[in-house]
């Protein structure tokens, strides 16, 4: 998943709420559209930076193992490869990680509860407990371990719900999204001397991207909606579902409005959203349907595409 499907799908979040409320104010929604996607930032490094607490964590049970009235061997000499994870290190010298996280204005020092739950379950984890007796020693291991973590432990706790819907109610929805934005860029992360950055999530064009789709679809909607009119003519209104109608619209706009992006990169990208949050079976109907609207845009000339250009 890329960062402009997170973009995509903010842009699907606010056409609904814009259509369902009748807002009239473009200016509002656009400010609306930028303060979310920077939520879901804030988001993805706050959820990253659980690697930095829970590590620090770990940090503590030794120490404080080691300070008992009778500690036992292995607490006097304990195993210290998990809170020496080079993927952890190499986060808390990162400029980039740095910076996002000092500016953020939630604490996991506030929700300790979560850092402790989160811990337990990995050292309950069998995959923990493999990589604490291999051997093994480099940067590709500890990364995965922190993969791991991420996709079977972070995903799936109820403490770190109700921590994040306190902190920002848009959060707990976002969370799977950010997830496998982290998972994919652990997978890409080396451990050369000068660490490799971590993406910065909020560039410029791709804000610019939203901003001009979002507007688009907004000023152009009822020529859109006509089209989709014309090519739904043998579907009762009543039945297509409002989702299905905000989806088609807003890939009708990027596939005119974008030349650069490949018509299959559109149509595959808002299909798969509608897996997510319209029925069952929308995702046949609006491929249909944006499989005829190609055809019809070309035949009218409106749709002149790029197509040297990738995403």
């Amino acid at each position: 998943m890329t960062y402009r499907t997170l973009l995509r799908i903010k842009v699907v979040q606010l056409l609904y709420a814009f259509e369902s409320k009748n807002e009239k104010s473009l200016s509002v929604a656009e400010n609306e559209l930028i303060k979310s996607i920077q939520k879901t930032t804030d988001l993805y490094y706050h959820i990253l930076n659980l690697s930095v607490y829970i590590t620090k964590y770990a940090e503590e049970c030794i120490e404080a193992a080691k300070n008992k009235f009778r500690p036992t061997k292995a607490e006097q000499f304990p195993n210290t490869k998990f809170v020496d994870n080079l993927f952890v290190k190499q986060l808390k010298q990162n400029a980039n990680f740095l910076e996002n996280v000092k500016s953020l204005s939630v604490s996991w020092n506030e929700n300790p509860e979560v850092i402790k739950s989160i811990y337990t379950k990995i050292q309950q984890s069998s995959f923990y407990l493999d990589y604490m007796s291999s051997p093994e020693n480099d940067f590709k291991e500890d990364k995965m371990l922190w993969k791991a973590i991420f996709e079977k432990i972070v995903s799936d706790n109820e403490l770190l719900d109700e921590a994040l819907e306190e902190q920002c109610i848009y959060w707990v929805d976002d969370l799977e999204l950010v997830l496998s934005f982290i998972v994919k860029m652990i997978k890409h992360l080396n451990g050369d001397a000068t660490g490799t950055l971590l993406p910065k999530m909020c560039k410029e064009d791709d804000i610019d991207f939203a901003k001009e789709l979002f507007a688009d679809v907004v000023l152009n909607k009822n020529d859109y909606r006509d089209l989709i009119s014309r090519l739904s003519q043998h579907w009762e209104p009543e039945r297509i579902a409002f989702m299905d109608i905000i989806i088609m619209l807003i890939a009708i706009s990027e596939m005119v409005k974008f030349p650069t992006i490949p018509i299959n990169v559109t149509i595959n990208e808002y299909i798969e959203i509608s897996k997510i949050y319209s029925t069952e079976k929308s995702h046949s109907f609006i491929n249909g349907i944006l499989d005829k609207a190609v055809v019809v845009l070309k035949s009218e000339n409106k749709l002149l595409k790029v197509e040297t250009f990738k995403m």
